[in-house]
C-alpha cells in the first residue's frame, strides 16, 4: 500500500499538464507585432491629427473670408456720387491711385467717401478704403477710415488731387502694435482686388487707375460722364493659412500686383515650382457688391 503514494518529489520530476513558459523566439515574435501595431496605430493618429488641423484651418478661412467680404461690402455699397459732377473738387471713388505707390499694394487699392461717419458733428461723410501692407513678409489687409473732424487726414474738398497718398494711409490706418492696431483689417491677407464692373456685369475697359471723376465706357461701348460711379465692383481676396503665412516670399507681393484678380493669382503661383508649399495654403474668394448711388 505504502509502494503507491507518489511522494511530492516525483510529482514536481514529472509534472503532468503543467504549462511550460515562452521560448526566445516566441516573444521576439510578439514584440515585432505590438511594434508593428503601434506603428499602425501613429500612424493612424497622425492622418486623424492633420486632418484636424487642415478642417480647422479651412474653417477658419472661410469664418474670416465672410466676415471680411460683409464688412468691406458694407462699406463699398454706399459710395457716394458728386452733387455736381462737373466740379473736379467733388466726391470721388478711386481705384489704384497714382499717388499711393505701390509699397501699398498687393493687387489693388481703392478709396471713396460713404456717409458712414461714426462722428458726425461736421457731417457724416467719411473716407473710406482697403490696401494690403507688407512688413517684411508679413501681409496685412488694412482699412482706411477718416471722419471728417480728422482735418490732417480728411482732405477730398482741400485737396482733391491729393486727398489720399502714402502719408496718410501711414498715419490713419496703420497695422502695428504701437497704433494700437489702428487700420487693421484682417492678417494673412496676400493679395485684394477691386475690379469696376458695367451694368452688364463685365470688368469695365479703363486703365489700371480707375478714377470716377474721367467718367468710363462700359463693355458694349456706352460712355458715361465724369463723376460716375460703376454700378458694381468685383472684390476678391486671398488668404493664406496662418502655419504658412510666417515664411512668405516678398515676391508674392509682386506677384498680386500683376494679377487682375484671385484666380488669377493663384493660377500665377500653382505655375511657379518655388511657390508650391504656398499655394497648398492659399484660398481665393470673390464677391461682387452693388453700389446703391451708381446711375
Amino acid at each position: 500500500m505504502a509502494t503507491d503514494l507518489i511522494q511530492p518529489e516525483e510529482r514536481q520530476e514529472h509534472p503532468t499538464g503543467a504549462l511550460r513558459g515562452f521560448t526566445i523566439l516566441e516573444l521576439l515574435v510578439a514584440m515585432a507585432i505590438f511594434s508593428l501595431l503601434l506603428v499602425v496605430l501613429a500612424s493612424a493618429s497622425g492622418g486623424i491629427s492633420r486632418l484636424w488641423v487642415s478642417t480647422r484651418e479651412s474653417s477658419t478661412r472661410q469664418q474670416s473670408e465672410r466676415a471680411i467680404l460683409n464688412f468691406l461690402a458694407h462699406d463699398l455699397k454706399g459710395a457716394l456720387l458728386p452733387i455736381d459732377r462737373s466740379n473736379p473738387n467733388g466726391l470721388q471713388l478711386i481705384r489704384n491711385p497714382p499717388t499711393v505707390s505701390d509699397s501699398y499694394r498687393s493687387g489693388d487699392t481703392i478709396f471713396w467717401q460713404a456717409p458712414i461717419a461714426t462722428d458726425v458733428t461736421q457731417g457724416d461723410i467719411a473716407i473710406v478704403g482697403y490696401f494690403v501692407h507688407w512688413a517684411g513678409t508679413k501681409a496685412t489687409l488694412c482699412r482706411l477710415f477718416v471722419n471728417p473732424t480728422e482735418t490732417a487726414n480728411y482732405r477730398i474738398q482741400t485737396s482733391p488731387e491729393n486727398w489720399i497718398n502714402d502719408g496718410i494711409l501711414a498715419s490713419a490706418a496703420p497695422a502695428d502694435k504701437a497704433s494700437g492696431y489702428l487700420g487693421l483689417m484682417a492678417e494673412n491677407v496676400v493679395g485684394f482686388w477691386a475690379q469696376p464692373l458695367d451694368a452688364h456685369g463685365r470688368a469695365i475697359p479703363t486703365p489700371a487707375n480707375f478714377d470716377s471723376r474721367s467718367g468710363y465706357t462700359d463693355s458694349v461701348g456706352k460712355t458715361f460722364p465724369m463723376g460716375s460711379l460703376p454700378p458694381a465692383v468685383k472684390v476678391s481676396i486671398a488668404l493664406i493659412d496662418t502655419p504658412r503665412a510666417a515664411r512668405l516670399p516678398g515676391s508674392l507681393q509682386t506677384l498680386a500686383t500683376s494679377s487682375v484678380d484671385a484666380d488669377d493669382f493663384l493660377k500665377k503661383v500653382k505655375a511657379d515650382p518655388s511657390l508650391a508649399d504656398v499655394f497648398k495654403g492659399l484660398r481665393a474668394y470673390t464677391t461682387s457688391v452693388a453700389l446703391i448711388n451708381s446711375r
